[in-house]
């Protein structure tokens, strides 16, 4: 197997980006890279090391180092690219979870409009995603709400090790897999649910390597599915393991982002090998504070949302990222009922069986077609 090469062009953070950690890089070497060379290479660019992963989808090393005497991360990779021994080198950046506002604490009472807009008691009747892995990318889980009884498969902590239970994950969960007083997506799917999202305040925050190494769990673990509930800058590392998550078959999912109409593209989602969604409202209205954008043709439910929260709650949330949690599950159904779907053809699904909503192009998911159809694509696009 031939080696990988450097990368080409420079990954230094553009003019005024501040979504990076500031005193920290993220460094690419060859999976050959003695420890030893790489302790030299570190303390040639008066770097400490922090910790490394051997990444089973770039089939490289990375590492995570922080600057020791005060120069900038542009300053520091620009450095980086002029050596032969670094295949790629780049901030360190910082991407957070998708959700603008919870309304209120409810019991679970509140009526579910998600089930009915995206046909899940109809689809059920054909999968409910049995055994499917879902892996999730965001922050910790509460694994003993009702909802999640019996639902979480594994749990890896990028961070604390603590695995502190949050809302947001917590939601997350439920809107793919909830089983009690509420329909998830897919109500018999398995969810690996990696923490690489801090749980202080109501929206979390995570880092290049915190993602990498969650992305890289997940695909070891045998996760059909990724669900990205994040958005950020244009990260060169995520993307390419992302890639490599694709092209081993793995249906990638993210939230398109709660910036607004005007706000430029945020990735994950804008990357081209995930699905890219936004969110709708009862009325199948884009939800005012979603991104805009040719990436984003696909949307769900995610405006005030009925699901769980820690310690055995329920609120009504909003956010791209539970209209992505919902197609995540929507996918794991789809690859339950055929286990040989291609994320190509998951995507052209998607898009051919949903319903088109307005002149924003988007295309409101309808589980029971997608369903429906994924037998009878043509050979090509499957």
């Amino acid at each position: 197997m031939a080696l990988p090469t450097k990368r080409l062009g420079s990954s230094a953070p553009p003019a005024g980006e501040g979504r990076l950690i500031s005193d920290e890089v993220v460094i690419e070497v060859a999976p050959t890279m003695s420890p030893q060379a790489i302790a030299a290479l570190e303390q040639r660019h008066g770097l400490i090391h922090l910790e490394q992963l051997s990444s089973q989808l770039t089939g490289t090393i990375l590492l995570r180092a922080r600057i020791q005497d005060g120069r900038s991360v542009t300053t520091v990779v620009l450095a980086g690219e002029a050596d032969p021994e670094m295949m790629s080198i780049q901030p360190n950046y910082i991407s957070t979870l998708q959700q603008t506002n919870t309304r209120r604490d409810s019991k679970g009472e509140a009526p579910q409009y998600a089930v009915a807009k995206l046909r899940l008691t109809q689809a059920h009747q054909l999968a409910k995603g049995n055994n499917v892995l879902v892996a999730m990318i965001d922050s910790g889980v509460d694994p003993s709400h009702p909802e999640l009884e019996g639902a979480i498969a594994e749990r890896f902590d990028t961070l604390d090790g603590s695995g502190a239970p949050h809302i947001h994950g917590t939601a997350v969960a439920s809107a793919i897999v909830a089983r009690a007083r509420l329909l998830g997506a897919a109500p018999e799917a398995r969810i690996l649910a990696v923490r690489a999202f801090d749980s202080a305040g109501a929206v979390g925050a995570g880092s290049t390597f915190d993602i990498l190494e969650g992305l890289d769990w997940g695909a070891v673990k045998g996760a059909s599915v990724i669900n990205l509930s994040f958005a950020g800058p244009s990260d060169p590392a995520i993307r390419r393991s992302l890639d490599g998550a694709y092209k081993n078959g793995i249906v990638l999912i993210a939230a398109a982002g709660n910036q607004g109409r005007n706000a430029r593209p945020l990735y994950p989602a804008a990357d081209p090998s995930v699905i890219a969604v936004t969110a709708t409202d009862a009325q199948d209205k884009v939800f005012a504070a979603s991104n805009r954008g040719r990436h984003i043709a696909i949307g769900a439910p995610g405006v005030d949302i009925l699901l769980a929260a820690p310690d055995g709650r329920y609120q009504l949330m909003s956010g791209t990222s539970f209209a992505a949690a919902e197609v995540s599950g929507i996918a794991a159904l789809m690859i339950e009922r055929n286990p040989t779907v291609s994320p190509a053809a998951v995507r052209t699904i998607l898009l051919s069986t949903g319903r088109l909503l307005g002149s924003d192009g988007v295309r409101l998911v309808d589980a029971y077609r997608a369903l429906s159809a994924d037998r009878v694509l043509p050979a090509a696009a499957r």
